[in-house]
């Protein structure tokens, strides 16, 4: 996969099985953007996964985020809403890029 769009599916489906306070390692040599396409990528970037109750708040002050809800739905299933964190490991994106998200 290319994107965190596709490898965040590593995140909801462990989410339930991970310790609060544990780690998820995502091993994604050919990730080189966030969404599949540049607004979904723009939008991801801007927002980033800071979990449900700011992905909420978010949506309500930005008319482009309300208008695509599929990104909202993968920010906040791409969380892990602060129980436990995530390392990902990238071929193609900075650390810089994956910590500002």
């Amino acid at each position: 996969y290319h994107s965190t769009w596709l490898g965040n599916k590593s995140i909801y489906r462990t989410r339930m099985a991970i310790d609060d306070g544990g780690e998820l390692i995502v091993l994604a040599p050919w990730v080189e953007t966030f969404g599949e396409d540049d607004c979904i990528d723009l939008l991801i970037r801007k927002v980033g996964y800071v979990g449900t109750p700011e992905i909420m708040k978010a949506m309500e002050n930005d008319d482009e985020l309300k208008s695509n809800l599929s990104a909202v739905a993968h920010l906040i299933h791409g969380s892990s809403e602060g129980r436990f964190s995530v390392t990902y490991c990238p071929g193609k994106l900075t650390k810089e890029e994956v910590e500002s998200v």
